[in-house]
């Protein structure tokens, strides 16, 4: 069973929404399990957002993804690196994603916040 919201066999969905007290600052919030199909979605959609150079601070919220592969985790360092001076937050880990981004030592990259409240405080 996953978090709230989440059943079995649903699709991977991702909500955005716009940070409203900080410029070209977004929340990505994936629902659902990161691994095989649904990660590699994740990637194409966070990407596509990068791409656009429209955002320069980005709040992953992980409140509702279960759990995620090594290879999300490693993308994470690449969306790190793609916002240059920018900043990524990630917010809301679940016990199982912490202890994937912990366990590949990927922890001292990112800023880990609670919640998203705190993640966009912490990245202004």
């Amino acid at each position: 069973m996953g978090p709230p919201g989440y059943s079995l066999g649903v699709p991977l969905r991702i909500e955005t929404q716009t940070i409203k007290s900080l410029e070209r600052g977004l929340i990505v919030s994936p629902y659902g399990p990161l691994r095989a199909s649904t990660a590699e979605e994740f990637r194409e959609q966070v990407g596509a957002i990068l791409e656009t150079g429209d955002v320069q601070h980005l709040v992953i919220d992980f409140g509702r993804v279960d759990s995620i592969d090594s290879s999300t985790a490693g993308f994470l360092l690449n969306v790190h690196d793609r916002l240059g001076d920018g900043h990524l937050a990630l917010a809301e880990l679940t016990p199982s994603v912490r202890i994937v981004i912990d366990s590949i030592g990927l922890m001292t990259f990112f800023t880990v916040c609670n919640t998203i409240d705190e993640a966009i405080n912490e990245i202004r």
